[in-house]
């Protein structure tokens, strides 16, 4: 088993270089790393194809998972990460140019091994001929074989959950209700059509969408398991339900899609599963919504849709976010994913007993119910996140993202292009107020002030800091806090330049003939001269007006979360 550096650069390009969003069995691969005993001599045919590729085809492509694992050291840094794993790629030719690439990714990478390693307990498992005990029932056996089948074909690659469910929903389709179209032929026109609205999915996916779906209405909201994939008449009834809603099922989940690129959210999700639970809670709000309409006149019936819509827009933003925030798809996502399923299965029994006069309660409800999930762990989230690295506000951009459209004002003038020159990056990032070099030039100032009026050994000059702080390092780092940030197109640079931001402001377009005035643009995004002009500031006036600035922010997001703020682009 080898992590294939070629996928690895892929799946770096469509997680936009997010490497806890890398999704590891994409990057992984079976290949032959023993160029004289690993693969069998015997004479093939001259179109045969290999199963497997070789890593001496395909040189400084495939290393070893083991070596991977066997560097991983408890407590080691990414830059020690990094310099274990240079000469690692160099021993397997990995050229220049990707190794520059995916050096510091990898160094990511490292880390997440790493808490696997330390964190995981490998079980063996034994199987015998099956036998009822008090210990050992049927279905216990049938773990173990399902166990055994997904790891096993020809080619030596595991088999998933979805490929096995995709064997039985071929089985049991029924063509003629799904205009005599096979379930490969649904699914793959499934996955098109949402692929042209900007997803990226594989079939497995598609696969795992279908089955919650189908789970949340027909199973109680239970979840396939193991177990379940060797019952025939379990899976076979999915395929039989699905295919017979199917011509309703597909246009809601793409009217669905269609809202998710509409909010610009495609870049934004935390993981696919938390698309799989809004694309459910959205076919059961708006498959009731259409059941009760033809029973109030056509006026009550635009009024509810719109209410509806509003409804939709608003709870997809938050829970988006929100479920991201509170980390609802990293650690127990498994829980997590099941639990919502439970939670839609109750809530489908609600909005199916709700009539029109009461289906917006209904659905008010239903949200309410989803977000009290997890809006404590968010709103922590929320009043905890910081960065203590210039290098690292990077983490900052989703809430920054939402906080820049949760007023008129601000997101008009956020809208500002902000380029400088004629260079065009029309992409945002995030950037400093007060940059980074400015302020550490500023805090040394103050350090050597007081060292030189200080009295007292070299061990205590050491450890003096600048008021209101604890240590020099406390001061240097207090200005990556998310009060001093913002969105700015890549263009400005202000972090990286010791130059203050009206310095950059003063070069762009809108300033420069008079179409924005920089003072409405600063109060717009709450920010004062203090900040934009600090020359003349005092490190504590500068200090006072960020900490507000960044309690703003949070207050902001907070009430996002919360339902009382929502996107206004």
């Amino acid at each position: 088993m080898c992590v294939d550096l070629q996928k690895l650069t892929a799946e770096l390009n469509a997680k936009n270089n997010i490497v806890r969003k890398i999704e590891a069995g994409k990057i992984l691969e079976w290949a032959i790393l023993d160029s004289v005993s690993g693969q069998s001599v015997e004479p093939r045919p001259a179109n045969y194809v290999h199963p497997l590729e070789s890593a001496k085809n395909n040189p400084g492509r495939f290393i070893r998972l083991s070596r991977f694992w066997d560097l991983v050291q408890k407590g080691l840094s990414e830059r020690e990460y990094r310099k274990l794993l240079e000469p690692m790629l160099k021993e397997h030719g990995v050229s220049d140019t990707v190794r520059s690439d995916l050096l510091d990714p990898l160094a990511e990478f490292m880390k997440v091994v790493e808490n696997v390693k330390t964190n995981s307990f490998v079980h063996a498992l034994q199987i015998e001929s099956f036998e009822l005990t008090p210990q050992w029932c049927k279905d216990d056996y049938s773990d173990a074989i399902v166990n055994i089948f997904t790891r096993l074909n020809t080619a030596g690659r595991t088999l998933t959950r979805e490929e096995i469910t995709l064997a039985w929903l071929k089985v049991g389709w029924l063509p003629d209700k799904a205009d005599n179209k096979t379930a490969g032929q649904c699914l793959e026109e499934l996955r098109s059509a949402l692929g042209d609205r900007g997803f990226r999915l594989e079939t497995d996916e598609v696969v795992r969408l279908i089955s919650f779906v189908w789970a949340v209405e027909y199973r109680s909201g239970t979840l396939l398991d193991s177990k379940d994939l060797l019952k025939g008449e379990i899976v076979r009834s999915m395929a039989a339900s699905v295919a017979a809603t199917w011509k309703k099922l597909k246009p809601r989940l793409e009217s669905c899609a269609d809202l998710i690129k509409e909010r610009d959210l495609l870049e934004n999700q935390g993981s696919f599963n938390a698309i799989i639970v809004y694309l459910a809670w959205y076919r059961l709000a708006f498959d009731r919504f259409d059941a009760v309409s033809g029973t109030v006149s056509v006026t009550e019936r635009d009024g509810l849709e719109k209410q509806l819509n509003l409804r939709a827009v608003q709870f997809l933003d938050r829970w988006i976010f929100g479920s991201q925030w509170a980390n609802v798809w990293g650690d127990g996502a498994v829980l997590n994913f099941q639990n919502f399923a439970t939670e839609l299965n109750t809530m489908f029994g609600k909005l199916n007993s709700a009539q029109a006069d009461g289906l917006v309660a209904a659905v008010d409800d239903s949200i309410n119910q989803m977000m009290a999930r997890f809006s404590t762990k968010a709103i922590e989230q929320i009043n905890n996140v910081l960065v203590r690295d210039r290098r690292r506000v990077h983490a900052y951009h989703p809430f920054l993202w939402v906080w820049h459209r949760l007023q008129d004002d601000r997101w008009k003038n956020s809208s500002i292009p902000m380029r400088t020159g004629r260079k065009r990056t029309s992409k945002l990032e995030v950037d400093h107020t007060v940059a980074d070099a400015w302020w550490a030039r500023s805090v040394e100032q103050q350090i050597q002030a007081k060292r030189a009026a200080f009295v007292g050994s070299d061990e205590e000059k050491a450890l003096i800091a600048p008021d209101d702080f604890e240590s020099r390092f406390d001061a240097i780092a207090f200005i990556n806090m998310l009060g001093n940030c913002s969105l700015l197109d890549k263009s400005f640079n202000i972090s990286k330049s010791d130059k203050p931001m009206r310095h950059f402001l003063w070069e762009v377009h809108e300033f420069k003939d008079g179409k924005v005035q920089i003072e409405n643009w600063e109060a717009a995004l709450s920010l004062t001269p203090t900040l934009t002009l600090p020359n003349e500031a005092a490190v504590a006036d500068i200090k006072k007006e960020i900490q507000a600035r960044d309690a703003l922010i949070r207050k902001d997001l907070v009430e996002f979360v919360g339902g009382q703020k929502y996107r206004v682009d």
